[in-house]
């Protein structure tokens, strides 16, 4: 009987090939980065503010090992992502309308979404708290389980060489001091001085543009800055977003045509007459060119 030739295996296409592609395709999905597989910062997020705090938590938990670091880095990861939660539910009740006059934003839960909207935070507070007391409790529970390893290391060395060694000097350190400062391998064991692995998620550029349409690779190839809108000649200025190819670069004399910045939140053509709600004013020459120089 001739033999039967194996079955051919198809490739489902499409998916990525390289490990960078995968590692990209996995974020594709993440909004908001509660329920990321790994830990992510968001582009809005401040790393500085993140560094911040685990620095903190190191110098307050005080890492022995690098047991200890991880479950220290993970405690910042875990607040970090209940203060996600909390701006979260921050955004969706300020934009839930008040039941009735007199009372507040987030009072008129009868909208199916907006309940939906809450719940899911909620559920996903609760997620990332739990996180948090399982890292205390690892944290603890490897504390306690090294210290009583230090306790037995400590006695059998007394038992053992009680007899045998001549009396400490005053200045000489006990054995659980020293274990202190030490691993079970008996090597210095210092905290950590770097962050947990984290990456800095990028939007895509329609995602960019969706958001400000002034955020186009073109413009970010150029240096320009995608939170100014520069003059455009013959336009009205709530236009001048919508024709920033043909935008004037400067300088930007007084009495003239000046750029401004858009408005979060609003719509493109709308940033010109809401700059009043800006905290800083539009750039003027002085500050353009200063900046510039700068």
């Amino acid at each position: 009987m001739a033999a039967t030739e194996a079955p051919q295996l198809r490739r489902r296409g499409g998916g990525p090939r390289t490990a960078e592609g995968k590692a990209r395709a996995k974020m594709n999905a993440l909004r908001h980065g509660l329920r990321a597989q790994g830990f992510a910062l968001l582009p809005h997020e401040d790393e500085e503010a993140f560094r911040a705090l685990v620095d903190e938590l190191r110098r307050a938990l005080k890492p022995a090992d690098a047991a200890e670091a991880v479950y220290v880095d993970a405690i910042a990861i875990a607040i970090w992502r209940e203060r996600r939660a909390d701006r979260l539910e921050a955004e969706v009740l300020a934009d839930i309308a008040p039941a009735e006059e007199g009372r507040s934003c987030g009072s008129d839960l009868r909208g199916e979404a907006a309940r939906a909207s809450l719940a899911t935070i909620l559920r996903y507070r609760s997620a990332a708290q739990l996180e948090h007391r399982r890292a205390l409790a690892m944290l603890a529970e490897h504390r306690r389980l090294r210290a009583a390893r230090t306790n037995e290391l400590n006695a059998a060395a007394t038992a053992g060489e009680r007899a045998h060694r001549p009396a400490a000097a005053p200045e000489a350190r006990n054995m659980a001091e020293i274990r202190d400062d030490t691993n079970e391998l008996g090597e210095p064991s210092p905290p950590p001085d770097r962050l947990p692995e984290t990456v800095l998620i990028e939007p895509r550029e329609e995602d960019r543009l969706r958001l400000n349409p002034l955020d186009s690779n073109r413009a970010r190839a150029l240096g320009r800055d995608p939170d100014l809108v520069l003059p455009v000649p013959g336009l009205e200025p709530r236009l001048w977003p919508k024709a920033q190819d043909r935008a004037v670069e400067g300088p930007y004399p007084p009495g003239h045509p000046q750029p401004y910045r858009r408005i979060p939140g609003l719509p493109w053509d709308a940033w010109w007459d809401h700059q009043h709600l800006l905290s800083e004013k539009p750039l003027r020459v002085g500050e353009v060119l200063s900046a510039r120089a700068a």
